[in-house]
């Protein structure tokens, strides 16, 4: 997969290269910008290359893009610490039924336990179905 990223990043970089020789007459032009403020009058820019407003515009499109992204990736990091902390509580579960299963197995064989728990089959079983919760 590292192969095929690489080759399509070079596919691209050379494409941009091929564009950008077959206009470099375009990139090379300059031009004045201006802006009219009503309150604080008219402002023009000194002369800047064509080339060098694309560069300013793609690297704005990249900062905004990145700042609207950002609410998701903090709402997956939240989702991910929370994933974790109910593993990690599964696992505690898990473990002690575990144990909770073997200290019942060495007192009894198939009687019923104490406390209303049933019998080790039952007990057992849900010592299983609780390790596939946590294996989802």
């Amino acid at each position: 997969m590292k192969k095929v990223k690489f080759i399509l990043i070079g596919i691209i970089l050379a494409l941009l290269v091929v564009f950008a020789f077959q206009n470099l007459t375009y990139f090379q032009e300059k031009h004045r910008l201006g802006l009219d403020l009503i309150v604080a009058g008219p402002y023009t820019t000194p002369e800047i290359s064509n080339a060098v407003i694309c560069i300013i515009t793609f690297v704005f499109g990249v900062v905004v893009f990145y700042l609207l992204s950002m609410s998701g990736r903090i709402k997956r990091r939240k989702s991910i610490k929370e994933l974790n902390h109910s593993l990690s509580d599964r696992q505690n579960e898990i473990a002690s039924l575990k144990n909770e299963l073997n200290a019942s197995q060495a007192s009894t064989s198939g009687q019923i336990l104490p406390d209303g728990v049933g019998t080790t089959r039952e007990l057992k079983e849900t010592v299983e179905s609780a390790a596939e919760k946590a294996s989802v």
